[in-house]
């Protein structure tokens, strides 16, 4: 049985794991970040609506500088051609 003192190891080592098989880095992390909290749901370690405040987490101060500078990227991209 899965104690919550056998969780955070578990979460490490299947972090090695897959790193060294080769996946991305965010993709890994995002990836084991959601298998793990299913397992701890599944487990009752934490109830299920604290995945439920998942979509909001981004809010709009953080998306909207990273917009404004990729459309910048854009344009000067774009005026750079000759």
């Amino acid at each position: 049985m899965i104690t919550m003192q056998n969780m955070a190891p578990l979460m490490f080592a299947s972090l090695v794991i897959v790193m060294l098989i080769g996946f991305p880095v965010a993709f890994s992390l995002a990836a084991l970040g959601l298998v793990s909290g299913f397992v701890a749901i599944s487990l009752g370690f934490f109830p299920a609506q604290y995945m439920a405040n998942l979509p909001f987490r981004t809010s709009e101060k953080t998306v909207e500088p990273i917009r404004m500078k990729t459309t910048i990227a854009v344009i000067r991209a774009v005026d750079s051609i000759p």
